[in-house]
Parts: structure tokens; sequence; C-alpha cells
């Protein structure tokens, strides 16, 4: 069923061409068997139109023969609507139109306008197969995201990490909570450091506390 731009051309065109209307009314009855434009199939649409080009009317912005041309191409090159549906899924696309041309036509050609039929289906669903992939692969890479802030402690704002001196257990031990800061904890002294610090109730000698190199734990 033609398209209301399409009705409004095949008007147009009959008028262009100094038709009466009941001469245009015989051209759709012998053309395509009808009566009223809007029961055209696509082809019979392009048959009247090369019917009305033959008789005066010129497409604007198109080759003089343009609708006598697609019917005589019919079945070697592909239509507009086939075009159209091409060029709308390429867009976006990171693949180069041509080179898919290239691809599907052997190397025949590299525009869409002048696939075959054949060639042009294959493109199509080779393009709707790319961008179902595409938004696939999109979709996962968003769920993919979600799920790692999700699981992410405090809302995606990293935690300090436990200390192993935060526990219970070592609470009850009295092992002071300021030790688990990461710092050297109060009577401690790592190799090369002053004994001063390690108190007296330790049970150590004061020549072994200063013993250069040696750590001494309370």
């Amino acid at each position: 069923m033609p398209t209301p731009l399409e009705l409004k051309l095949i008007h147009m065109a009959y008028r262009q061409a100094g038709l009466e209307e009941e001469h245009y009314r015989m051209i759709l009855r012998n053309v395509a068997g009808v009566e009223s434009a809007k029961l055209l199939s696509q082809t019979d649409l392009e048959n009247v139109m090369a019917v009305l080009e033959d008789s005066g009317f010129r497409h604007a912005g198109k080759p003089a023969d343009y609708w006598r041309s697609k019917v005589a191409l019919r079945g070697s090159i592909c239509g507009e609507r086939m075009v159209r549906k091409i060029e709308d899924l390429a867009a976006g696309q990171k693949y180069d139109l041509a080179g898919l041309c290239r691809r599907v036509s052997a190397e025949r050609v590299a525009r869409v306008d002048k696939l075959m039929p054949r060639e042009a289906y294959q493109l199509i669903e080779a393009l709707k197969a790319i961008c179902a992939r595409q938004a696939k692969a999109g979709a996962g890479d968003q769920s993919s995201r979600e799920s790692a802030e999700s699981n992410r402690p405090g809302g995606g704002r990293a935690t300090a990490r436990p200390s192993p001196t935060d526990g219970p257990a070592c609470q009850a031990a009295g092992i002071p909570a300021a030790e688990s800061a990461g710092g050297s904890p109060e009577g401690r002294v790592e190799a090369g450091t002053a004994s001063e610090s390690i108190p007296e109730t330790a049970g150590f000698r004061a020549k072994e506390r200063g013993r250069e190199g040696f750590a001494i734990e309370r």
C-alpha cells in the first residue's frame, strides 16, 4: 500500500503529465488492475509511475528516466526501501559500508544502490546481527558495572581493612585498639632503635635492652 507521500506524488504526476482523471483511472486499471491508487502494490506503483513518466511527468531532482529505469532494472538491483533499511542499520556502526558492500558482492560494487536484491538481503541480515550483538554486549557491560557498584562495601566507598587486633579476642587480651592503626605498639622496639621506651617491668636486664639490633617484645 502506498504511503501518503507516494499517493500525493501519483496525483501530482498525472496532472503534470497533462492527463485527465479518466485517462489516469484507465492507466490504473490497465497497468495494475485497480480503481484506486490506494490499492497499488510497490511494484504496481513503480509501473504506473513509469507510464506517467513516459507521458511527460518528470520527478524533480531525479533523472528523466528515473521510474522507467527502476522498472527496467527490477530484479537486477535492490529497491529504495532496501537501500534505506541498510543505511539506517549501518548508521553509527564502526564498519565501513562500502567495504561491507564489496564483501557481500564479491568485490563487484561498493555502493548500496548497486547491490542485487539477494546481496542487499544478506547485508541487511548481517547488519541486524551486528546491531543485536552490540546491544547485548552493551547491556552486559552495564549490568557488570551495576553489579560491581552494588557489591562494593559502603555503597561504593572503600573501607578500611580490619586489623587483626580489632577482634574481641585481642581486646579481651588487653591489646590496645591503637595498635590496629599500623604503628609500632608501645614497648616494641625495632632493630637499631632506642631502648628507653622499654619499661623496667619487662624483666630484661639493661644491657640486653641496649643491645643493638635486638628487637624486644613486652
